[in-house]
């Protein structure tokens, strides 16, 4: 059994680092094609002697790729797309209708309205993805969606055959859920409170929401701030942060390769998006007993239960933001219910290892042949 998964780029992101993940502790060859380019996750998988493919080329659809493309694809028994990006997925349906007797699936690391205000700006645009996406979901063998909310989204807008349809959870490397199961978290005696943020800095990530809501809170208590990750915003909350004089409390550290040490240094891990099917950065600060703080969207609410494992903010907005993460200081001092909630966690924590999605994923290449 060989599996083709087709990216965009190797950048960093939760579906790179899924797919890293998968290439490591399967037991299913896997094959993987960056289409647009590597980045820093495509460099670790290459070096680490994984079976990956650049065929970065211009124009965005070219003959050039296409070749490339089904010379790797000609001994794989699965194709699997994950981002959703338009041309990506034109090229697997090129590759669907080229070589028919491969099985498809269609991967969904994203909830349907993450592109909403794209489709409002640009109507031609809009009716475009969604007509390939109509014709993506009609065409896979399976069609596998990595939470319910997900499912939950598409199918308001979509014709999805539920017998070709599949919930498989995101998970965590198996290397951090041990990780985080031998740390012990030192109950919190005092000090200044350090939050964290892990993951892109893109608009759909919210974490202009965070430094808003650090801003309100700031005066209040003796916190500071580490944001760790790049993306297109950098430049802009840089700039945020100026302007709300908070740059002796907010720290910019970039994309970092192991995040583990400052797993281990969060007092509170907040998690700000604007929407997010998932959330893989999440259940990794939960494998280390981070005290975890999200905006109730998308399929967050699958993974953290206000008040046991976590803090929601049902509002998704600044004011609920900051309240909730008034809430995670004040457990900080309650060192009985703060153990609590941190054990909670980390059992959640496990329940998400990628494991469990290789298994499910192997179950259903299972049913393909």
């Amino acid at each position: 059994m060989r599996v083709l998964n087709l990216l965009t780029s190797g950048g960093v992101g939760g579906i790179e680092v899924l797919c890293r993940d998968i290439g490591e502790f399967s037991n299913v060859e896997n094959r993987f094609a960056f289409l647009y380019g590597g980045g820093n996750v495509f460099e670790q998988m290459k070096s680490d002697g994984k079976d990956v493919h650049d065929i970065n080329c211009t124009p965005k659809i070219s003959l050039k790729r296409v070749c490339r493309l089904l010379r790797i694809a000609k001994d794989c028994n699965v194709i699997i797309v994950h981002h959703d990006d338009p041309f990506l997925q034109i090229h697997f349906l090129i590759l669907l209708f080229l070589l028919i007797r491969k099985k498809y699936i269609s991967m969904v690391h994203h909830c349907y309205h993450s592109n909403a205000e794209d489709n409002k700006r640009v109507f031609w645009k809009g009716r475009l993805r969604n007509h390939i996406l109509q014709i993506m979901f009609r065409c896979s063998d399976r069609i596998i969606f990595v939470s319910n909310a997900g499912y939950a989204s598409y199918t308001q807008r979509f014709r999805i055959d539920t017998n070709r349809a599949r919930i498989v959870y995101n998970g965590i490397s198996r290397r951090m859920i041990q990780a985080g199961k031998s740390y012990y978290r030192q109950p919190y005696k005092g000090g200044t409170i350090h939050l964290y943020y892990v993951g892109r800095l893109v608009k759909i990530k919210g974490v202009d929401l965070l430094i808003y809501a650090f801003s309100c809170l700031s005066d209040k208590y003796d916190i500071d701030l580490t944001i760790i990750g790049d993306g297109s915003e950098q430049k802009e909350l840089k700039r945020l942060v100026k302007d709300s004089n908070l740059e002796n409390k907010v720290v910019f550290d970039g994309f970092l390769q192991d995040v583990i040490p400052c797993l281990k240094k969060a007092d509170l891990f907040i998690y700000p998006s604007r929407t997010e099917i998932f959330g893989i950065s999440l259940v990794e600060a939960m494998a280390f007993g981070n005290i975890c703080i999200a905006n109730a969207v998308g399929g967050i609410p699958e993974i953290i239960k206000n008040g046991v494992n976590g803090f929601l903010n049902d509002t998704n907005d600044v004011k609920g933001l900051t309240e909730a993460i008034k809430k995670g200081i004040a457990l900080l001092a309650d060192e009985e219910k703060a153990k609590e909630l941190i054990c909670n966690a980390k059992m959640t924590a496990e329940t998400f290892c990628v494991d469990n999605t290789i298994q499910n994923l192997n179950n259903i290449y299972a049913e393909l042949f």
